[in-house]
Formats: structure tokens, C-alpha cells, sequence
């Protein structure tokens, strides 16, 4: 069994400072306040997630599946899918988001026992459950990256139990989000346009959020990973492929390596989000790159307008809004304050 609460231990005990501890402690607190207020304004809609009795113990609540054992009740909405282990203090604020814009779909967490029933809006399940070919893959995983072995390899796992996560519960369609995306857009309107793809990408290479149709693809890229590190040859091919990836960029091969490789092979089933949209809305990649658009600094310059962010166009000069918004990297910090910008009234309250 993979054990992703120890890995996030041993990260916080290398990275974590009794002042960046206690830093945590008081963000964690803001966070908390804003959960709670996002729970109240769910309740008063109505529409707080259930919590079924199921095997396990775990909540159920999944949409577009088969009846299963495990399986009671059916929500009508999309599915809101995040992986993510250990309890970030940023998580309230982009899963609560997604929730208040999809009051239907079920925002469910593959985590693990350190955010098990941390956010009561959120439908928690133990990514362990789902990690039998993840399991594997980790054996045979060979780290080329100038980023920590622990996070490289956890960008390769997910797609392993996201595809077993899907085939567990039948599910035949979700959105995937990043857990550092922030989403402004009702999901179950937005799907209709990615509904003939197995699966949706952002510069052909970005999964922040990834819409995703039947499993077939999402298997795919499962195989041309596993091909990655598997067979005879294999150390030879990763060491060419990083060789030129360093020469090129400096950076590493990653899980990105293999999307760019699953988009050129099967064009046909990846959709390009990239561009602006025929509603004058931008899916964006990463808030550090410009991608056409004004920049503050070393992020892009947003500005709210009615619940919506916007962005100046710098090629056309029109104000383009975001329909998600990827704070990636060092930008985690911002990602408080912008949930306050989205709802200034709580905001001020808390």
C-alpha cells in the first residue's frame, strides 16, 4: 500500500520551520473561518452533501454510474474530482469554490487520512483504495527530475487511480481539478463542450482541469506511462529523453512528457482547451504565464468584476474572463486572497 500521509510528514519535517509552523497554524485558522462560511451558505441553499452509509464508511454521492453495493445514491450534477494528500490550508478555498458554483455536483477528495473529513462539503475516499497499478508503477518508477522524487512520482500515480477510481464507482464522465485551481464556471453547462473528447488538455500538456469522457483514454495514458519506464531499453530511453529535456529547459521528465506524447498520438480523442473561447472566456494554465494576457509582475493581472475574474487581452485589448484560474507553484498564497475577491462580503465578515 502506498502510504502518502508518511511522505507528507517527511516533506514538513524537511521544509517546516517553527515560524513557517506557526505561519500555518494562523493561515489555517483564516481557512477554517471561510470553510465554515461556505458550509453556511451551502445550508442555506439547501444543498448540503449527503453522507450515505457505504462499506467503508466513506461518502458515495456520485453521478452518471451504475447502482453498485457501494454505490446508493445518484446526484445529478458532474463529478468534481481532486487528488490531493495531507490537509493544505489552501483546500477550502478552491473545493469550496467549486462547490458554491456546482451547488449539484458532488466535490469529491481522493486523499488520504490526513484530510479525511476535513472539509464536511466534500466527499472523501482513501486514494489507497484505488492504487493496486500505482502500487506497481512505483517499482518501476526512475527518478530524472530536478524536483523531489516524492512529488515527480505522485504526478505519475494519480492518473493510475483516477482511471481505477472511475472503473470502481462506472463512472462515465468527471472534471479532474488540480488542487491549487481556483473554478469559476458551472461545470455541468461547461461539459456540453468537451463532450466528445476522452479527455481535455490546456497547452496539450496541462491537467489543472481536465475534463474527462469514459475511460478508454484516460487508459491510454496509463499504458504509454507505464511503457515510459517498463521494458528492455527503458533506462537508456529516460536517460536520452532527460539529457535532451535539461539541454532544452533545464527542467525533468514528468507526467507532463507523457500527456504532450498522448495528445500528438491520439488527436482525435484530447481536446485543446488553449485559446479564447467563443464567450470571450480563457482557460488558464499557469497564473506565471502571460499567455497574451497584461501581467503584475510575475502573475497575471486579474481583476473581479461581478463574481467573474477578468484579464486584459493584450493582442485584441478586450477584458477576457477566466474560467479557471491556476495558482501554481510559490502562488498558492494567493490563492485566500482571491477566494475573497470572488466573495468580498464574506470576506469582509470573516
Amino acid at each position: 500500500m502506498l502510504n502518502f500521509s508518511r511522505r507528507r510528514s517527511r516533506k514538513t519535517k524537511i521544509l517546516g520551520s517553527k515560524g513557517s509552523l506557526c505561519n500555518f497554524r494562523l493561515h489555517f485558522g483564516r481557512a477554517t473561518i471561510l470553510q465554515n462560511r461556505i458550509v453556511a451558505e451551502l445550508g442555506a441553499r439547501r444543498t448540503h452533501v449527503k453522507s450515505p452509509h457505504s462499506r467503508n464508511g466513506s461518502d458515495k454521492t456520485y453521478t452518471n454510474a451504475s447502482a453498485s453495493a457501494d454505490n446508493h445514491e445518484m446526484s445529478a450534477g458532474l463529478p468534481i474530482v481532486f487528488l490531493h494528500y495531507g490537509r493544505s490550508a489552501y483546500l477550502p478555498f478552491t473545493m469550496g469554490r467549486a462547490k458554491m458554483l456546482n451547488l449539484n455536483s458532488p466535490v469529491v477528495l481522493i486523499g488520504d487520512k490526513a484530510n479525511q473529513g476535513f472539509l464536511p462539503f466534500v466527499q472523501h475516499v482513501n486514494m489507497n483504495d484505488y492504487a493496486r497499478q500505482a502500487v506497481e508503477f512505483e517499482k518501476i518508477y526512475r527518478h530524472f527530475s530536478p524536483n523531489g522524487r516524492g512529488y515527480e512520482l505522485f504526478c505519475f500515480l494519480r492518473w493510475f487511480v483516477l482511471r481505477d477510481f472511475m472503473l470502481a464507482h462506472r463512472l462515465q464522465s468527471i472534471i479532474h481539478l488540480d488542487s491549487d485551481v481556483i473554478l469559476n464556471v458551472d461545470v455541468n453547462v461547461e461539459q456540453a463542450n468537451w463532450k466528445n473528447a476522452g479527455l481535455s488538455l490546456i497547452n496539450s500538456v496541462c491537467a489543472g482541469n481536465m475534463f474527462v469522457n469514459g475511460t478508454q483514454t484516460l487508459e491510454a495514458l496509463c499504458q504509454l506511462i507505464w511503457n515510459m519506464y517498463d521494458g528492455p531499453g527503458a533506462e537508456a530511453r529516460l536517460e536520452e529523453m532527460y539529457a535532451q529535456i535539461q539541454r532544452d529547459s533545464g527542467g525533468g521528465i514528468c507526467d507532463m512528457c507523457a500527456l504532450r506524447e498522448l495528445r500528438r498520438s491520439r488527436p482525435t480523442d484530447v481536446a485543446e482547451m488553449t485559446g479564447v473561447q467563443p464567450d470571450d472566456s480563457y482557460w488558464d494554465a499557469n497564473i506565471h504565464l502571460s499567455e497574451g494576457f497584461e501581467m503584475n509582475g510575475r502573475r497575471k493581472a486579474i481583476r473581479w468584476i461581478d463574481g467573474k475574474p477578468y484579464g486584459r487581452h493584450l493582442a485584441s485589448g478586450r477584458d477576457i474572463w477566466f474560467k479557471s484560474l491556476h495558482y501554481q507553484g510559490a502562488a498558492k498564497e494567493f490563492i485566500e486572497p482571491t477566494f475573497r475577491a470572488a466573495y468580498p462580503a464574506s470576506a469582509a465578515a470573516a
